[in-house]
Formats: C-alpha cells, structure tokens, sequence
C-alpha cells in the first residue's frame, strides 16, 4: 500500500495521513493498526498519529512491518498520549525493518512502549527519536538499527520515567549511530533515567556524549 501527499497541513495530529485515538471514554478500547510493506511519501504533515485521552484504560498497538514513511512535513510518528489519559492507558509500538527518511522527526513520543528492531531512522531535520513526559512510564529498546545524518541529537531523552535499551552485555544493541551534528548528541539524556547502550557503533569524538 502506497500513501502519497495525504493528511492537512496543520502541526496538529488530525493532519496525519493515518490518525487513531481520541477521547476513550467507551469499551471497547483495545485498539491499533498493522501495516506490512507500507510506503508513506511527502505526507503534507505527520505519518501516523495516535492520540488518547479520557478516563478508561486502552490499550493501543502500532506495528510497522517492512514498512517506509519518507519526506514528510511533520513527524513520521507521533504518539500523543495526553497526561490527563487513564493510568491504564498501554500503547506498544513496534517497527521491523522499517525506515523513516527525511522530515521533522522520526519518533516523538509523549507515551509508550517502543521497540524498533532493524531499519533506519535517518535525514530528519530535528531527532531521530525524542520522548519526553513519561505519563504513564514508557520504553525504547532499539535493535540494529541505523541513524545517520540527522539535523539534531539521534536520540533525546527528556521523560524521566523512561527505561532505555539500546543494547546489553547478552544482548547487544548492533546499532550504528553516523553523521552527527558537532552541537548535537547521538544520545541526549536530558532527563536522569535507567538504561542501557552496550554494542553499537558510535562516531568517536563526534557522538556529543
């Protein structure tokens, strides 16, 4: 499935080309979207947006298979879970072998637990990934994949609630961090938090870190 030039051009998620959420106040909430060999190109904003808020636990899965989203305006993904959303609200996003190339940010994450395994998150003009907020608690564990040339940090994280895994000592990361900005990092922690980074290839003297 090709998605070419679609969604508004305003900053907000209704603009995005694939937009699920909204006020979950009714059962059912568990609720998501699969794509498998999926290309997004010169969306006139963001990718695929989710965004929840409201006072029932919903669970939320996004999983990109195989998948492209390139050139867009915005973000490729944005997950806009708002801090006033139920404890119980459980979002999981999951990328294989997918690439994000070109626009604003690859991954900007209010809320959720995510895992990118293989691909490339490349090109963009701000963060590879950036997650901030943390309510509730979120994840990013990232697997052989590879971030080069983007306009600022490749990842930036800024939630203190956030557990971080990009690789360990029986499982390591295999990622490859290239072409970071002289002003920028390939990982801003910018907020105190728990992780780990054992088995990538960073930029030496260039990663910011």
């Amino acid at each position: 499935t090709t998605f070419e030039r679609v969604g508004g051009t305003g900053l907000g998620a209704e603009n995005a080309t694939i937009l699920i959420g909204g006020q979950n106040t009714q059962q059912p909430n568990d609720t998501g979207v699969v794509l498998e060999r999926c290309t997004m190109t010169n969306n006139n904003r963001h990718g695929i947006a989710f965004s929840y808020y409201g006072n029932i636990a919903t669970h939320l899965v996004v999983s990109l298979i195989d998948s492209r989203i390139q050139d867009g305006l915005g973000t490729a993904l944005l997950s806009n879970a708002l801090t006033i959303a139920d404890p119980g609200l459980d979002v999981e996003v999951t990328l294989i072998n997918t690439t994000l190339l070109g626009g604003a940010r690859g991954l900007y994450s209010l809320a959720g637990n995510v895992d990118i395994q293989g691909g490339e998150i490349s090109g963009m003009t701000s963060y590879g990934i950036e997650v901030i907020n943390g309510l509730p608690a979120n994840s990013l564990r990232v697997r052989g994949t590879t971030f080069d040339g983007n306009g600022d940090d490749a990842i930036r994280i800024a939630s203190p609630s956030t557990i971080l895994d990009l690789g360990t000592a029986i499982d390591p990361g295999n990622n490859l961090m290239s072409a970071i900005p002289a002003n920028a990092a390939a990982v801003n922690l910018a907020a105190a938090i728990s992780g780990s980074a054992v088995g990538n290839t960073w930029m030496a003297n260039e990663q910011g870190a």
